[in-house]
């Protein structure tokens, strides 16, 4: 994910709905979502670590018929109604923490590569095993090196990219962290065989919950 994709998730306001014209901007904002499409992943490399432990506390909340819903806010701030929301919460110790992150996910059809029928299914296919799969092992299982070894290939590539009149956003515990969330659950999605023509999996987040950013960087 590159720092523009991060920067629109950055871009979520702490309170969700809280003026007409935040929600009206954190909308706009999130609608343009980081989208995994049926396309090969690219495998990064792991380095680095995160000093102190990490506590989790880790829920996911299916979204459908006779399932919670998400909060009238949060869907407008979206602009969607996701079927899940990931959730987990980070200590990541020596004065950095992330409180609640949340990664909202949808599975949504893709027409053009296949017959509108033939995506619709496959659509409900998908989105049937978002919403039932357990995902609590495959976000639990997030290391604080992984974390930290995504935020220093963030750092490195907006330096690298950084000009005299253009300077990329810092990269943050946040994105890194709400990064390798959507990433496991596009693996995971991916590798049951539903990441395929005709069907589209969109993830966006906003920065974790109390989130305390500057010493792990």
């Amino acid at each position: 994910m590159d720092w523009l994709d991060e920067a629109v998730r950055e871009a979520a306001p702490p309170a969700l709905g809280s003026s007409p014209g935040t929600r009206e901007h954190a909308e706009t904002v999130a609608k343009e979502t980081a989208t995994h499409r049926a396309r090969p992943r690219a495998r990064r490399p792991r380095s680095g670590k995160l000093a102190g432990g990490i506590a989790l506390g880790l829920g996911i909340l299916g979204l459908g018929i006779g399932a919670a819903a998400a909060s009238p806010s949060v869907i407008e701030w979206l602009g969607w109604t996701p079927d899940i929301i990931a959730q987990r919460t980070f200590d990541l110790g020596d004065g950095a923490e992330l409180g609640l992150c949340e990664v909202f996910v949808r599975v949504t059809p893709e027409y053009g590569a296949v017959p509108d029928e033939e995506a619709d299914r496959r659509t409900e296919a998908a989105r049937q095993f978002l919403t039932d799969h357990d995902w609590d092992p495959v976000i639990e299982s997030i290391t604080a090196s992984e974390i930290q070894a995504a935020l220093e290939r963030e750092t490195t590539q907006r330096e690298s990219i950084a000009t005299d009149t253009v300077t990329p956003p810092p990269a943050t515990l946040s994105g890194a962290a709400t990064g390798l969330i959507a990433d496991r659950i596009s693996a995971e999605f991916e590798g049951a065989g539903h990441l395929q023509p005709g069907v589209s999996l969109e993830a966006t987040a906003g920065p974790c919950t109390g989130a305390s950013e500057g010493a792990a960087q």
